[in-house]
Formats: C-alpha cells, sequence, structure tokens
C-alpha cells in the first residue's frame, strides 16, 4: 500500500509538471474524462480507511473527543466535511458484522457505480438528500430496490437531471405525504420583510401545492424567456416574443420570474372590481409637486411603501391616475379622473 501511494505521489507530480500543448482539445476532454474517473474513484479507499478508523478505535485514542475533530485536526478540513465523509463512508464503505464476517456496504449499489468511476461527488449529495427526505414508513425492501434504480439513473445522468429523477422517486413513494391537507393549509403562508434602505423588499413564503399549480401555468407564459421584459422598449405581455426578444434577453430565471408577477398584478389591478375601504382597489401613490417638478425623491403608497419618483411616473405612463389635490395642511381640494393630456404637475401644492 505505501509502495502504491508512493507511486501515485510521484506519478501525480509528474503529471502536473507535464506540457499539454501537444494535445487537441477533444483529446485533452479524453484526458478530462479518464481523470475524473479516478477522481470519482478515489473515495472508494477513503470509506475503507474511515469505516476501519471508527471501527477499531476509539476517538480519544487518536487525540480528540470525536471522529470528525480527529480528521478535521490532522486533515485540515471542515467539521461539516469530515461528517460528510464519516456519513458517505458508513453509506458507502464495506462493513463488518458483529462476529467480524465481512458485510457489503449498505448501498451497494452506488458503492460500485462509484468504484467504476461513474458516480461523482454531486451525485452522492443528491443521494443523501433523498434519503434525508424518504419517509419512515418506507419499508427496507422498497428501500433496496430504490437504491439500486437511483444507482442506475447516477451511472447514466449527470448531477441535476439526477436530482429530478431523485425529486420524481421521493413524489412517488409519498405522493400524499406525511402532512394532511389541514397542516398544509396551517404551513402555508407568504411573508415580505421591512423595506430596505435601498427600497426593496424581502420576500418567502411557502405554497400549498393548489396555490402553486395554479400559479404555475401563469408564471410559465409570463416568466418565459422574452415576455414582461422591462429592459424590451416595447415589452411582449400578450401573444408570443419575437425571436430578437429571446435572444436579447439576458434575465435570470428568478429575475424573469419576478417581471412576471410585476405584470400579473398590474394586469389584475387594470381589470379587477371591489373597493378599499369605499376606494376602488388600486394603486394609491402620494407625491409632492416639488419631487415631481424635480424628478427626485420619493412618493408614498397607501400601504407605506416609498416608491422613487423613476416608477411613480411609470405607473403614471401606463394609466389613468385620478388626481388629488392638497393644501399646505393636508386638507383635500380637488378629485378627479385626469385625462392622459393633462399634466399633473402643473397644478396645486402637493400631488
Amino acid at each position: 500500500m505505501l509502495a502504491a501511494l508512493a507511486q501515485i505521489e510521484t506519478l501525480t507530480a509528474q503529471m502536473n509538471r507535464l506540457s499539454i500543448d501537444a494535445f487537441t482539445d477533444a483529446e485533452l476532454l479524453d484526458v478530462q474524462q479518464r481523470r475524473e474517473a479516478v477522481v470519482r474513484a478515489q473515495p472508494v479507499l477513503d470509506h475503507r480507511v474511515y469505516q476501519r478508523i471508527t471501527s477499531q478505535s476509539s476517538p480519544i485514542s487518536l487525540g480528540a473527543k470525536s471522529y470528525a475533530a480527529v480528521l478535521v485536526q490532522r486533515l485540515r478540513i471542515s467539521t461539516a466535511e469530515a461528517h460528510r465523509r464519516l456519513d458517505e463512508a458508513a453509506s458507502l464503505g464495506p462493513r463488518t458484522s458483529l462476529t467480524g464476517e465481512p458485510l457489503t456496504p449498505s448501498m451497494p449499489m452506488f458503492a460500485r457505480g462509484q468504484a467504476q468511476g461513474l458516480i461523482g461527488a454531486e451525485h452522492i449529495k443528491h443521494l443523501r438528500w433523498f434519503f434525508r427526505e424518504l419517509p419512515g414508513f418506507v419499508d427496507f425492501q422498497t428501500r433496496e430496490n430504490v437504491e439500486a434504480q437511483l444507482a442506475q439513473h447516477a451511472c447514466e445522468l449527470g448531477p441535476a437531471e439526477f436530482r429530478i429523477a431523485a425529486a420524481h422517486m421521493l413524489y412517488l413513494l409519498n405522493q400524499d405525504g406525511e402532512l394532511s391537507d389541514e397542516d398544509r393549509q396551517a404551513l402555508a403562508y407568504i411573508r415580505v420583510g421591512k423595506q430596505r434602505p435601498d427600497g426593496m423588499r424581502p420576500f418567502e413564503g411557502l405554497l400549498t401545492p393548489e396555490a402553486w399549480a395554479t400559479l404555475e401555468p401563469l408564471m410559465q407564459r409570463n416568466a418565459a424567456p422574452g415576455m414582461c421584459n422591462p429592459a424590451d422598449e416595447n415589452p411582449c405581455l400578450e401573444g408570443e416574443p419575437t425571436e430578437e426578444q429571446k435572444r436579447n434577453d439576458t434575465r435570470t430565471a428568478g429575475k424573469r420570474n419576478h417581471d412576471a408577477l410585476l405584470a400579473l398584478c398590474k394586469r389584475m389591478l387594470t381589470r379587477a372590481t371591489g373597493t378599499i375601504n369605499g376606494l376602488p382597489a388600486n394603486v394609491v401613490i402620494t407625491v409632492s409637486l416639488t419631487d415631481l417638478e424635480k424628478g427626485t425623491g420619493h412618493g408614498l403608497t397607501a400601504g407605506g411603501t416609498l416608491l422613487p419618483i423613476a416608477d411613480v411616473l411609470k405607473f403614471a405612463a401606463h394609466s389613468r391616475p385620478w388626481l388629488a389635490l392638497f393644501d399646505g395642511n393636508g386638507l383635500p381640494l380637488h378629485l378627479g379622473v385626469m385625462s392622459r393630456e393633462v399634466v399633473p404637475i402643473r397644478i396645486g401644492e402637493s400631488v
């Protein structure tokens, strides 16, 4: 073992010094594919080492309070990384019975794929996520069958595709979930945080399956590349975006979701009926005439949100605003619908 380790160290140093200039790009990819298989198989020996250490010694005898602490001190790795290695060794490394007889790994098919260099660290990460989420009521035989099926997927798919396959498998095994519909309704929420100094608001929540199933097609439609893009001179809000709009859309998926939600809300406001405290449900913004004339400062919505003047003008440009005039003491002087030709900032003390 020591002789083989010395060879690995020598050959690694030698390969790091060798020139790669004579290779074509395609040949370099072939080299990297072989090196990747070597890297993926490397943990096989690690598992054996960690299983041996944890089964035949105590961490105190090795100079620490836990096996993870032993690895942290000796290998100079993080505690999280030490726990990951020990957990994977317990699942993918060889085992022994109480009488000393050798046993196969608890996940033998994944251990085999790893030894063959077909399953990488990212696959293992998604595998661990799968079994953490798998409900306790799933029986042992089903777990064995699932492990074999997932190992086959991991050997054939990339990490992202494997995560999707694992998530689908999890859904099939737990379609009803451990939560009742009442439990889900109780857990559902949407929380909007306080407005930050830059004007942005944090947003988080949990949606029930019904809520997301309702919102999903709307988001898929309106958050598609080229749709509802504020960077376009004439954003596509209805119909199909042009090929040029699709090509020029450099937004992330998260930004497209944001812009789609904004467009949907604006659309609802133009079509919605009903009132709030006797007034039509709509955006109400208070802004001083001085700020409008200077193009600086903020407007204030009825809900207490500060809105930059540039956004106030955007609202005015795409809507038919109502004009409310107040005197210096805040007493209303006028309330009425404006035509688009009227310039609101030329009238009154504040708007």
